[in-house]
């Protein structure tokens, strides 16, 4: 059985991820933060709303929501390319303390 974690469990997950990431490339990448940003401000995307509206590249776009997924900070449903990619509730906590804001 697989357990919840809890949001302060999921923003670690997310920023050891970011991290590692950071270093095995050598620069910071800021794709997840820019998905958090357009979901936080346009709602629930199809994916090629979601691609055109972060400007984030396919590739960085599907392991940035991989990651993102796995941490239980965005939910994806339906198939084809037309999935839908929304914040759970612990993203949009995730997103709060990651952009700032209310």
């Amino acid at each position: 059985m697989k357990k919840a974690m809890s949001s302060s469990d999921s923003f670690g997950f997310f920023l050891e991820s970011m991290q590692r990431r950071s270093a095995g490339e050598g620069a910071a990448k800021a794709e997840p933060l820019t998905i958090l940003r357009v979901l936080t401000s346009k709602g629930a995307l199809t994916m090629p709303e979601l691609l055109a509206e972060s400007h984030v590249r396919v590739f960085e776009l599907t392991e940035s929501l991989k990651m993102m997924s796995e941490a239980g900070l965005v939910s994806l449903e339906g198939s084809g390319g037309e999935e839908t990619v929304e914040l759970t509730p612990t993203g949009a906590k995730v997103a709060v303390l990651a952009l700032g804001g209310k």
